[in-house]
């Protein structure tokens, strides 16, 4: 198999079952976004990332723990977290969770 492929094999098995891919380079935070991505997994991808950017990224178990926080946190000071004003255009992907090398 190619480099991209199997790239794209270890982003999705590096996944954790999100809907969501994300990869950190040298110089930007890239990230996918599934087709069937909800409002707050997008959400949960734009809070990973600024994890990521602030060099506080540590596992994405943690990660989930934290973003439930700040949702309720939100939730809890009249946010209203059912949307988002992200600009994610209405590009998605599809991969599968099944894919190997």
């Amino acid at each position: 198999m190619n480099n991209n492929y199997d790239g794209l094999v270890d982003l999705v098995n590096n996944s954790n079952g999100e809907n969501f891919l994300m990869k950190r380079t040298k110089s930007s935070i890239l990230f996918a976004i599934h087709r069937s991505a909800s409002q707050s997994d997008v959400m949960k991808a734009y809070f990973t990332a600024e994890l990521m950017h602030r060099n506080q990224y540590k596992s994405a178990n943690e990660t989930s723990k934290l973003f439930e926080t700040f949702l309720k946190k939100l939730s809890a000071a009249g946010w209203n977290t059912d949307h988002y004003l992200l600009g994610v255009t209405e590009w998605r992907c599809t991969w599968d969770s099944n894919l190997t090398k």
